[in-house]
């Protein structure tokens, strides 16, 4: 399934790269219930006035193919929407399939409609198939060649129907639909052009600008993306990093605070590296790796208390660790409450450590 999945989203022109973007992309378009809804049953209707104006069988068939693709498109729409949560990628490649073969018998049986000679149904076709053109391009433009492919495959049959009649409405129906492609192709850029400017806004508002770190806002955003499953979190203060400032300056300092950064990404690949302010680091083991977190916590210590270069000369910083551990389903505050907690009780520690060495010394 997740090949199948993947040629007909490569077939589409979705970006097989880059999840985040297809993601994006694929929340453009009609996949939550009150529009597919409402485009269905508009295409419902030209198959329900044609069954009841010929009762022909084909006709019949075309608004039984209608009613059971929109069942096979509601339902799947109906329970993402109900979860509260975005369509889940699989649902919607089902609904854009269907879709595609809903639009697909739709132009066929509109060209069908307008055979039959009967001038209701001649003004019902045309127009509908006029609404088609003009609103499902643009309307897919996040994924154009879906889009400009779908306005073809509906249109053709019907082309073939008015040429039959006159040759000069059919050109003008090549007309229109090299029109809507043209703005297909329009909306695309300005989709993509939109989403881009989305991303970087996100990055800037979720990243520490330092590091390259999450920041707090964007940790608890890959916080609440996280499966609710089991976690842990390591609460980092770094020991020693005020007198790196005082004698160096800040620079020397955020020097100092972007290679631990750099150091607890290679300690916890995979995983939320996070910068919440000043030398405050948190990094979110989650799933699997939750059970490694004696191990992750140990090479980030052994990692950031390495001497770190800088052109004034090589400097060591010390580092607190506090860990919590629980379920991410309870809500992520609890976890950080209880790893700050433990990272104060560490530091409380060492710091008492610290006193009783020179006591012992000059006894």
């Amino acid at each position: 399934m997740p090949r199948l999945l993947r040629a007909i989203g490569s077939a589409v022109g979705m970006p097989q790269d880059d999840a985040a973007l297809r993601r994006d992309l694929l929340d453009t378009m009609m996949l939550r219930p009150v529009g597919i809804l409402t485009a269905s049953l508009c295409v419902m209707l030209m198959s329900g006035a044609a069954a009841w104006t010929t009762r022909a069988g084909w006709a019949c068939a075309w608004f039984c193919a209608d009613a059971l693709i929109l069942s096979i498109r509601m339902v799947p729409a109906i329970r993402a929407s109900r979860s509260g949560a975005r369509v889940p990628e699989a649902t919607a490649y089902v609904i854009i399939v269907s879709a595609c073969v809903m639009f697909t018998i739709f132009g066929i049986g509109c060209a069908a409609s307008f055979m039959t000679g009967i001038e209701e149904l001649r003004i019902a076709a045309t127009l509908a198939i006029l609404g088609l053109v003009g609103g499902l391009g643009p309307r897919w433009a996040a994924f154009p060649r879906l889009g400009i492919g779908l306005v073809v495959v509906a249109s053709v049959p019907m082309m073939v129907a008015i040429g039959t009649l006159s040759l000069t409405v059919a050109g003008l129906f090549v007309v229109l639909v090299v029109h809507a492609a043209s703005l297909t192709m329009q909306n695309n850029r300005a989709w993509r052009a939109t989403l881009a400017a989305e991303r970087a806004a996100r990055r800037l508002a979720e990243t520490d600008a330092l590091t390259g770190l999450l920041n707090h806002t964007g940790l608890d955003a890959a916080l609440a993306c996280m499966p609710q499953t089991a976690a842990a979190l390591l609460f980092l203060d770094l020991d020693g990093f005020k007198a790196i400032n005082d004698r160096y300056g800040h620079a020397a300092g955020d020097r100092v605070l972007a290679e631990v950064g750099a150091r607890l990404c290679a300690v916890a690949p995979g995983h939320a590296v996070a910068r919440l302010g000043g030398d405050e680091f948190v990094i979110v083991l989650s799933g699997e790796g939750a059970a490694a977190t004696a191990a992750v916590r140990a090479a980030a210590r052994d990692r950031v208390t390495r001497p770190i270069a800088l052109p004034e000369g090589d400097v060591r910083v010390g580092v607190s660790i506090g860990a919590a551990a629980g379920l991410l389903a309870d809500g992520a505050q609890p976890l950080l409450a209880d790893a700050d907690a433990a990272l104060y009780a560490a530091k409380r520690r060492t710091k008492r450590r610290a006193a009783v060495r020179p006591r012992a010394a000059a006894a």
